[in-house]
């Protein structure tokens, strides 16, 4: 899986994230970008974890957005 399809499709991905790390701000969202390194940065001052940490939860989320057969869960909402 590579961020850059998260980072492609972030007006979609900022929505499913909103939903996992709730304590983030919409703003905070699209400052971001869709920028991973933005992300885990927003990531460890919000909920006041270590950068090691905030990665660890990055890659479980991205990791759990993608189905079986190695298409994300929302490709069927992306038309490319």
């Amino acid at each position: 899986m590579q961020w850059r399809y998260i980072e492609s499709h972030w007006d979609i991905f900022k929505v499913i994230a909103q939903q996992h790390w709730s304590e983030v701000s919409y703003q905070q969202f699209e400052t971001v970008a869709g920028k991973r390194a933005s992300l885990s940065q927003v990531i460890q001052g919000t909920y006041g974890v270590s950068r090691f940490e905030a990665e660890h939860q990055l890659s479980d989320w991205q990791d759990s957005k993608i189905n079986i057969d190695g298409q994300f869960h929302t490709a069927s909402l992306v038309k490319d």
